[in-house]
């Protein structure tokens, strides 16, 4: 008999004579590998679980969520909703789970990718966004912190508040132009902050794959 976890008994044999027995030989076999899927299946799945629980928090307040951080200047990289606040930041549209599930954007900016070099795609006009949800998601305003490991990243782990003024498209030309090292591309959670914002939080952006972050819409915490 083979059991899985001892509740599911996947083949049991009351005889090993005869034609009977390289039957259940085989059947026992396939039940060892079968149990052995079962048993990483169940592991791979608490293991995706507990990611996804250090990914994103909710309470009472609001949700939390881990993302990564790059900065870039501040007007110069725009101001769509025009908020004079250099403690500013940009959501990317790539990142599903703030921009969809929690800012509750209801679009995405629509497509204007461009493939040449960055010198020639970055003088490129920008894809058109959502600004009327945008701007004013969750009051205007998140909270950031810092909280990657790099030694001498952080500056602190305090909680900041950061005023949505623009948005980092994933279609964005001069995003595109990186291809493989576009930060903000479609399932990257990834926010663009001002220069003054980031500088707030941290000394240095580790990789291009950004500062690792916490986001959150509970303003309480700044």
């Amino acid at each position: 008999m083979e059991t899985v976890f001892g509740v599911f008994t996947l083949c049991s044999s009351s005889s090993s004579s005869g034609s009977h027995s390289y039957y259940f030989a085989v059947v026992a076999g396939n039940c060892q590998m079968l149990s052995r899927i079962l048993l990483i299946a169940l592991v791979f799945g608490v293991t995706i679980a507990a990611a996804a629980m250090q990914t994103a928090r909710v309470d009472a307040e609001g949700v939390t969520i881990a993302a990564r951080a790059t900065h870039y200047d501040w007007p110069s990289g725009g101001n769509s909703c025009n908020k004079h606040d250099k403690m500013c930041i940009s959501p990317s549209d790539g990142f599903d789970e703030l921009w969809s599930k929690v800012l509750k954007i209801k679009s995405k900016c629509q497509n204007k990718a461009c493939r040449g070099s960055c010198d020639f795609c970055c003088g490129q006009p920008g894809p058109s966004c959502p600004y009327d949800q945008l701007c004013s998601a969750n009051g205007g305003h998140l909270c950031v912190r810092c909280t990657d490991k790099t030694a001498g990243a952080c500056k602190h782990h305090n909680w900041v508040r950061v005023s949505i003024t623009e948005a980092c498209p994933r279609n964005h030309p001069c995003n595109t132009c990186k291809g493989n090292k576009n930060p903000c591309a479609q399932g990257r959670r990834t926010v663009d902050l001002c220069d003054a914002a980031f500088n707030n939080i941290a000394h240095k952006q580790p990789s291009w794959t950004g500062l690792a972050i916490e986001v959150s819409t509970a303003l309480s915490h700044c």
